[in-house]
């Protein structure tokens, strides 16, 4: 495992030992749990199952503890996704004005990234679609942004600069309106 994986699984099984709620689980599922969570939050990904055979472990125990820790873990992991989410919102902005370059001035390339952020760290702080995957988040905050600023970006852009699909940004974008007023900046 990468150094950075290692780092970020030691700090993680710190927090859920220091949380004491995981007592008769087995220590070895602990760890596995710990480390399939660390490869997820590091960009890292790797599946239960491989992480679960190459420590000689049952995948069932396994993701019985993973389940018993994840809410740990996400708790106060809760800031992190609203930083990723807003780095990803920039990083996808700026390909799809590379891609696009379309006769639109820089200001409304400017204040679409800038909306863009501000509609992703309130539907992270408000937790209106929670659970969603960031991409997911980051595309759909994009595309709410394109129609305050009248950019004409569709949804095929959007998914394909986001490797997300059409449907699942249409899917979030009826889900967010009914809390529009709430995500929405001045």
């Amino acid at each position: 495992l990468k150094k950075s994986i290692v780092d970020k699984a030691k700090d993680l099984l710190a927090l859920v030992e220091k949380q004491k709620k995981l007592k008769g689980r087995s220590l070895d599922c602990i760890i596995a749990s710990v480390i399939y969570v660390a490869c997820r939050l590091t960009n890292v990904p790797r599946p239960l199952p491989e992480i679960a055979k190459n420590l000689g472990l049952e995948k069932k125990t396994v993701n019985k503890c993973f389940n018993s820790i994840k809410h740990i873990i996400i708790e106060n992991n809760d800031n992190q996704i609203a930083q990723n989410v807003s780095g990803l919102v920039n990083s996808y902005c700026n390909k799809l004005e590379e891609k696009l370059k379309k006769q639109e001035n820089q200001e409304k390339w400017k204040s679409l990234k800038k909306d863009a952020m501000e509609i992703s760290e309130m539907i992270c702080n408000k937790e209106v679609i929670a659970g969603r995957n960031p991409n997911t988040i980051a595309a759909v905050s994009i595309l709410i942004a394109s129609r305050l600023n009248e950019l004409q970006l569709s949804k095929k852009d959007i998914a394909d600069t986001t490797t997300t699909t059409e449907n699942t940004i249409s899917n979030a974008y009826q889900d967010l309106l009914k809390y529009r007023e709430h995500i929405i900046p001045d």
